[in-house]
C-alpha cells in the first residue's frame, strides 16, 4: 500500500518538473505608450474668492505632437474634504468658488487613445476678498399720550 503511494506521488512530481520546462512562447515585443510632461504649473497658489483664476499648462506628449485637441480629456478637481470639480478643459480660465482655505488641486489628464491617466497636484489657498460689514440702525420714538 506504502509501496503505491510513493509510486503516485513521484508520477506527479515527474508530471510537474516536465510541465516546468514547456517553453514559453509569449509575445515580448513591447512598445512604449504616449506619456505626457506637463509644465507651467507652480506648486502653489493664492487665489481669492469670485476672482478669476488662470493657469495655462504646457503637455508635452512623447508619441504624438499634441495638434488632436480631442486625444484627451481633463479635469481640474479641488480636494478638501469632499471632491469638487472645478473645470474641465486644458487650461483653467474662471472664477474661484470655493470657500476660504486651503485646498489641494489635482489637474488630471487621460488618453482617450491608450485609456492612461496623468496627474499634477499643487495647492492653493483660498482668501476672502475685502469684506464689508454692513451696519444698519434704527431709531425708535416713544409717543406719550
Amino acid at each position: 500500500m506504502i509501496k503505491k503511494i510513493q509510486i503516485k506521488i513521484a508520477v506527479m512530481l515527474l508530471l510537474i518538473l516536465a510541465s516546468s520546462c514547456v517553453s514559453d512562447e509569449g509575445n515580448y515585443n513591447y512598445t512604449d505608450i504616449n506619456t505626457l510632461n506637463v509644465t507651467g504649473i507652480d506648486n502653489e497658489y493664492t487665489v481669492y474668492t469670485g476672482e478669476s483664476f488662470k493657469i495655462s499648462p504646457n503637455l508635452n506628449p512623447t508619441k504624438d505632437d499634441g495638434t488632436d485637441p480631442n486625444r484627451y480629456t481633463f479635469e481640474w478637481v479641488a480636494l478638501k474634504g469632499t471632491r469638487t470639480v472645478i473645470g474641465t478643459t486644458k487650461d483653467f480660465d474662471a472664477a474661484i468658488k470655493l470657500s476660504p482655505g486651503q485646498y489641494k488641486i489635482y489637474y488630471l489628464i487621460t488618453d482617450k487613445v491608450t485609456g492612461v491617466t496623468w496627474q499634477t497636484e499643487f495647492l492653493i489657498t483660498d482668501k476672502v476678498t475685502g469684506v464689508t460689514k454692513k451696519q444698519d440702525y434704527f431709531t425708535m420714538n416713544v409717543v406719550s399720550a
